[in-house]
């Protein structure tokens, strides 16, 4: 069917628009009982309270390496206290996290961060952004304390600004510099 062609091309094009290139299989032929299958992230019997009470109660799931996982539902349902809760932004009441087969629970955000784990909030400009502060700034955010940014106590400023030029030539970040104010910058490019 021809409009059935037109439509996998359109996404084909699509893809590659977004991604900058082709999107083609990683590990062609490799077949999923070969893989060396192991559990990353394993959450059991997890509670967690969200601003009006009990928000998850008894949640319990695993994700394994080669695998998505996705979580739906209605805003409000306890989405947002779960992601928050893995990476240690929102304290647990009882139940377990596990990554990589460590008992994660309740662990500092700095910790679980060193452990693999990584969190893209929701909204960049509530908690993803220091909106008043330069890009050199919040790239750094989460390493601001560590090589090469800082020698001890000592912010390492050339190094943090050379970071942040290199982030926005690869990202395409538009802006005049690397000192402007995130706030300034458009929602994408945020």
């Amino acid at each position: 069917n021809s409009s059935h062609l037109g439509i996998s091309y359109a996404v084909f094009c699509l893809k590659k628009m977004m991604i900058g290139r082709e999107l083609r299989a990683l590990n062609k032929g490799l077949e999923f009982g070969s893989l060396n299958r192991k559990v990353l992230l394993s959450v059991d019997k997890l509670c967690v309270k969200g601003s009006g009470g009990k928000c998850i109660r008894d949640v319990s799931f695993q994700l394994w390496n080669y695998e998505i996982l996705g979580i739906a539902g209605v805003d409000g349902n306890g989405q947002t206290e779960l992601v928050e809760a893995i990476p240690g932004l929102r304290k647990v009441e009882s139940g377990d996290i596990f990554i990589n087969n460590q008992k994660s629970t309740n662990f500092s955000v700095r910790k679980i961060r060193k452990m693999g784990i990584a969190h893209i909030p929701e909204d960049r400009r509530a908690r993803g952004l220091i909106l008043t502060q330069d890009l050199v700034n919040n790239y750094i955010l989460e390493n601001h304390d560590s090589f090469p940014f800082s020698k001890g106590k000592v912010l390492r400023k050339k190094a943090a600004i050379e970071y942040a030029q290199r982030l926005n030539q690869d990202y395409q970040v538009i802006a005049d510099s690397v000192f402007v104010k995130a706030e300034t910058l458009s929602g994408g490019n945020q």
